[in-house]
């Protein structure tokens, strides 16, 4: 499974240590968790040998998923939470001299320091990995029907009745069960939207739109098209 950030990775890995039998698979910040590789005892692709990896890779044997989302709409949701925590920005992108977090001032200053700082919170998905390894995925999900490929993907697996069908929210919900604050995040940062960002983010992220792979429907603000 390849996670991207803000693209339901926390809830996927919080399912993943659930199915492995972690008593705190619903911890969040604390020691890490969900995300941090050295605290959330999840198996990476680097943890096995060359040739191991290489058959998780290309084998038909196995599935290979990676939930993807609207580049806008991840944009959004990435300014969102960046405005609200730019000691991340500074130790990412200015380690040595911070304050280049003041560019969220802006959302034309957050992508002109995106340009020039790489980080897989914003980064095209494309880049995700080598272009050839694309062709292996066997599942494709999206955040915007998140509720239905989650399923499909968990049933396919024989995951779906250990951690997908309840235990989320109070207990009895489902995993991504849809509700009135699904975008909020992305809601909330529209009122700094323009015609200009909107077309810088067509370049920025020209390599998704034109990556077959995702067959992205629309450029379009997906969270705007649904209220």
């Amino acid at each position: 499974f390849l996670t991207i950030p803000k693209v339901g990775a926390t809830k996927w890995k919080q399912a993943f240590r659930r199915m492995m039998g972690y008593q705190d698979w619903k911890e969040i910040g604390d020691k890490g968790l969900p995300h941090d590789p050295s605290t959330n005892g999840l198996k990476y692709l680097y943890d096995f040998p060359i040739e191991e990896a290489e058959k998780m890779i290309t084998s038909p044997e196995w599935t290979r998923a990676i939930f993807v989302r609207s580049p806008k709409d991840r944009f959004l949701s990435v300014f969102y939470h960046m405005s609200r925590n730019r000691k991340q920005v500074d130790q990412r992108c200015c380690p040595h001299k911070p304050g280049c977090s003041s560019n969220l001032r802006t959302m034309t200053g957050f992508l002109e320091l995106m340009e020039t700082c790489y980080s897989t919170h914003w980064a095209p998905v494309s880049e995700r990995m080598e272009e050839k390894y694309w062709p292996y995925i066997n599942f494709l999900g999206t955040v915007e029907n998140a509720e239905e490929d989650s399923e499909k993907l968990l049933k396919r697996i024989g995951a779906w009745d250990l951690v997908g069908k309840d235990g989320w929210g109070d207990g009895k919900e489902r995993i991504f069960a849809r509700d009135s604050h699904s975008f909020e995040a992305v809601l909330d940062s529209l009122s700094m939207y323009n015609p200009t960002v909107d077309k810088m983010l067509d370049e920025y992220y020209k390599v998704d739109y034109e990556n077959k792979f995702f067959d992205f429907p629309s450029k379009k603000v997906f969270a705007m098209e649904q209220q």
